[in-house]
Order: C-alpha cells, then structure tokens, then sequence
C-alpha cells in the first residue's frame, strides 16, 4: 500500500511527523556515516543532557499522578525538556544541513598541501576530522 518505494514523499512526511527525534538523529547518523565523521565530544554531552531531561520529566508526570502538588513542577520540567529538545533538534538539523551543502558546494575549497606531494588535507568545518585524499581516490582519516 505505502512504501518508501511507492510513495516517498509521503513516507518522509509521517516519519518527520510522528518520529522527530528517530529521524533527525538517524539522518544525522547517516550522513556521519557515509563521510567517516566522527561526533564532538560536546553534541554528545548535549544528547545525554536532552535524554536525562526527557527520562526526568516522565517520571515526575508519573509522580505527579499520585502527588497533585507536583503537577506545576512536572509541566516545568516537561516544558524545559522541550525546549532542549527543539534546540538539540534544531543543531542536529542545522549540522547535517551544514555538511551537505558543504560536501555539494565544490567552490569551499578547504583544501589545504599535504607534506607529501601530490596530497591534499581536507578538512570539515561543520562535523568530524580531517583526512588526506590521495590521488582523488585514497582517503585516510587523520
């Protein structure tokens, strides 16, 4: 009936829709994936950070329903969570984008002379390290 093949549009609309967090991360993960990039230590701090808010804010709703007076600290908490949440959501998106524009726009040149001959560092200034590209076909993170 709906299959990413049939209908792809429509398969990204309910995934973004219903799935935010999944998706974004996994588009994320994906293209880290396919240019050998490596996570800053600080997005993963700021991941853990988001998970503990969510994991916090679930288990104060869940107080909340056997203590009322916690129902004012419980909608803070999960209001705060979802302010983490949209703004690591919002860096995510802007990261990935960030990449792919850079990946696709062939006039940033960041090349820079590798001390061996014929080589050329590149560096990613959005995500990851950088790595030595060999006769446009070798590549070797550094």
């Amino acid at each position: 009936m709906f299959d990413e093949k049939s209908c792809p549009s429509f398969c990204l609309f309910v995934e973004s829709f219903l799935c935010l967090g999944p998706s974004i991360s996994s588009s994320r993960q994906f293209v880290m994936d396919q240019y050998d990039l490596r996570p800053d230590p600080f997005d993963n701090q700021l991941i853990r950070f988001n998970n503990c808010l969510a994991m916090l804010s679930c288990f104060c709703d869940i107080l909340s329903i056997f203590h009322r007076d916690l129902r004012h600290l419980s909608h803070t908490i999960d209001l705060i969570s979802k302010c983490v949440f949209y703004s690591t959501v919002g860096c995510m998106t802007s990261q990935v984008l960030a990449e792919l524009n850079y990946r696709r726009d062939s006039s940033m040149n960041y090349h820079t002379m590798s001390p061996h001959e014929g080589d050329f560092i590149d560096v990613s200034p959005i995500l990851g390290e950088a790595y030595v590209i060999k006769n446009d076909k070798d590549v070797t993170v550094l």
